[in-house]
């Protein structure tokens, strides 16, 4: 009994970390939704390969051709933060990503980026030359003209690799626009690792999600502990039957979708009635200095636990239950 009221316990803790991870991920995606930091990153990528840091050059005509122009709306805008950086000088990073298309096909960029090389920019005027055919030579012939000699490293390569076919050739430019995004998707991670520690660590504060006096409220209360057992055991068969019928699940394309989202998570964390918020602090009991220890590291675990994010804590949590339905069992049994 004493095993089954621990595991309980443990079920609650895992239970409430995993709430307030998926908390910290719907205001992260709240954020997303406001600033469009994965265009931000996509951009600075692509400015990177291109070899065209302030995005006046090869990065702007990228963006203002036909193919990729059709991705966004209005016109393309390379961010006042950089606009105003002098020459030479390294651009600060825009602030939002605005209207930018979040995501671009490696088709799509090596089709835009071989029609650019060879007819030009999209704004230039009308010449014989918007019109004449898109071969593997006249590529070739006119990668000279591109004032990065690391792009233009690259796409000889890429023609010298396809032997001929421009097809082969296209598909090594896609290839090496791949290998680039994938640096590119670390950055993000990286960055939203950081904006969900920082949120986790706000919103532990701000909610006073103290692990030890949860703990300790789960032990004393056995009908807390079947409440958080009965919502653990919704949550896993929630989520076990969406992946079986649903698609990956998308951010919230918009700010009313995410602020929606946000309401949500906090609703479940709050209807697990456990003594979350500040007008629910302990009486001081004992040595002032232990008290406050107490709270301290019972914010800190609280905090550490959410940095290691809502996939974690999920996994956690179906093998914690997966241990108490054995247990549950054999105890029938016995």
């Amino acid at each position: 009994m004493f095993g089954s009221e621990v595991i309980d316990v443990a079920i609650g803790l895992i239970l409430v970390y995993l709430l307030l991870s998926l908390f910290a991920t719907a205001v992260r995606e709240g954020l997303e939704s406001v600033f469009k930091t994965r265009a931000v990153f996509l951009e600075a990528g692509i400015r990177e390969l291109l070899d065209d840091r302030n995005g006046r050059g090869l990065a702007r005509e990228f963006y203002e051709h036909p193919i990729i122009f059709s991705l966004y709306r209005g016109p393309y805008d390379e961010g006042a933060e950089v606009a105003r950086a002098k020459d030479g000088a390294k651009p600060r990073e825009r602030v939002t990503g605005a209207n930018l298309p979040t995501y671009i096909p490696s088709q799509s960029f090596a089709t835009a980026l071989v029609d650019l090389v060879v007819r030009g920019p999209a704004s230039t005027a009308e010449s014989e030359l918007q019109r004449a055919p898109v071969t593997l030579d006249a590529l070739r012939a006119r990668i000279d003209l591109l004032p990065s000699a690391h792009v233009r490293r690259a796409l000889l390569i890429a023609i010298d690799d396809a032997k001929g076919d421009l097809d082969v050739a296209r598909g090594n430019i896609e290839g090496w626009f791949n290998a680039s995004m994938q640096r590119v998707s670390g950055w993000y991670r990286r960055r939203t690792h950081y904006w969900l520690l920082l949120i986790g660590v706000l919103s532990t504060l701000a909610l006073n999600v103290n692990s030890i006096t949860i703990a300790q409220h789960l032990a004393r209360s056995k009908a807390a502990r079947e409440l958080v057992v009965g919502r653990a055991e919704a949550l896993t068969a929630e989520s076990a039957g969406a992946a079986r019928t649903a698609t990956p699940a998308t951010p919230p394309a918009d700010v009313d979708a995410a602020r929606a989202n946000l309401q949500a998570r906090l609703a479940a964390l709050e209807s697990l009635n456990l003594p979350l918020g500040w007008d629910r602090l302990p009486p001081m009991s004992g040595a002032p200095v232990s008290w406050f220890m107490q709270q301290l590291v019972g914010l800190l675990l609280t905090t550490l636990a959410i940095s290691l994010g809502a996939p974690f804590w999920f996994d956690a949590l179906n093998k914690v239950m997966t241990v108490r339905t054995t247990g549950a069992g054999k105890e029938k049994l016995g």
